[in-house]
């Protein structure tokens, strides 16, 4: 089955957001992120109200979790739509994806990636993709509705997909 899709910027975006609730080297990132605010605030506190430690460190808390969950993901959004605008070529190709029962092809802007389907690490899906990691560096976005497809289609080639990574052994985990 071939299929023909673009990304958008939101795309871009929500797959940005899922990754750093999916790989690992993200989570250490923003756990640290959160831990450095907290302790940072936890110090100028210190300085400027003597007492009350109780409640100082129920604030560093809060701190650690507000920092760790949206100040790291809020960052790495606004540098992902940052580079799309110094480079707005990368919403220009149309991917083209060939799906095998073994294997899938992804083609854009000259370069050709084959994947096993057994390489692949983890899989989160939303309503409108699939996000693939195959490695922490190598992950890709795959859309669910492509391209001059209809319905019928559609839900073939989304079953396909869900068939091949089900017969390689890969959960698939809703987002």
């Amino acid at each position: 089955m071939e299929v023909c899709y673009k990304l958008n910027m939101n795309d871009l975006v929500t797959f940005q957001k899922d990754t750093v609730n999916t790989l690992p080297y993200f989570l250490k990132r923003k756990r640290l992120l959160g831990l450095f605010v907290a302790i940072i605030y936890l110090v100028g506190v210190s300085f400027l109200i003597k007492n009350y430690w109780i409640y100082k460190m129920i604030a560093a808390a809060f701190v650690y979790l507000i920092s760790s969950q949206y100040i790291f993901k809020y960052g790495l959004i606004m540098e992902t739509k940052r580079l799309v605008q110094n480079n707005p070529n990368y919403l220009d190709p149309y991917y083209k994806l060939t799906i095998y029962d073994d294997k899938f092809i992804r083609e854009f802007d000259g370069t050709v990636q084959q994947i096993d389907w057994k390489s692949i690490n983890y899989v989160n899906e939303d309503d409108k993709r699939f996000f693939i990691y195959v490695s922490e560096i190598k992950r890709l976005v795959i859309k669910k509705v492509p391209d001059s497809l209809n319905q019928e289609q559609i839900l073939e080639y989304n079953n396909k997909i869900r068939k091949c990574l089900n017969d390689a052994g890969i959960t698939i985990k809703k987002v």
